[in-house]
């Protein structure tokens, strides 16, 4: 089928010639509608908005967002390990807002953003509290428990695993700051 010129309605199919494929049975685990990027990376932010980000003059970026990084439940929140490695192992979780989050813009994707455009990374770090019950009317995940959402894992790393080869490439990249949530919500008390 010859290419369409592009428009707003925001359509994708997938199209067969019926006779052609009688009898098969055909699966798609990851399909990507994702335009350019910016700085031509395999996988980044749309260039668009990556050169807007640059073109301001932003000399700093924190990622990720508050509410991303929160989550409805501790168990959606933003976790960095779980956005690293190739786009169709990231299983992605549901957002604040009822869409599915993949994931696809993760820890990596953020640092080389920043790499390329020159800016100076600002990773926000999970304190415990998410828009559940764990964020409500004061109310935070449990000091005593936060050791299992903050711990990485970088001692057990085992670098001959796909995962554990971007696990420690994280280390090598520098990072200008922590953002620690925690000390923000508890000032706001």
């Amino acid at each position: 089928m010859p290419p369409r010129p592009p428009n707003s309605n925001n359509t994708f199919a997938i199209t067969f010639d019926a006779a052609e494929v009688a009898g098969n049975m055909y699966y798609f685990s990851l399909v990507s509608l994702f335009p350019e990027t910016f700085n031509g990376r395999a996988n980044c932010i749309r260039r668009d908005l990556g050169q807007t980000i640059v073109d301001l003059g932003t000399k700093i970026l924190r990622f990720p967002g508050g509410n991303n990084l929160q989550g409805l439940s501790v168990d959606q929140r933003w976790k960095w390990n779980e956005t690293i490695g190739p786009l169709k192992v990231r299983k992605g979780r549901i957002r604040n807002w009822g869409y599915m989050n993949t994931d696809g813009l993760g820890l990596l994707e953020y640092l080389q953003f920043c790499e390329d455009g020159g800016i100076e990374p600002v990773l926000a770090v999970y304190a415990g509290f998410s828009l559940d019950i764990w964020g409500r009317d004061g109310v935070s995940f449990p000091e005593d428990r936060m050791g299992t959402c903050s711990r990485t894992s970088s001692t057990n790393s085992n670098t001959s695993l796909e995962t554990g080869i971007h696990h420690m490439a994280l280390y090598v990249l520098p990072m200008a700051a922590l953002n620690l949530q925690s000390q923000l919500y508890r000032d706001r008390k």
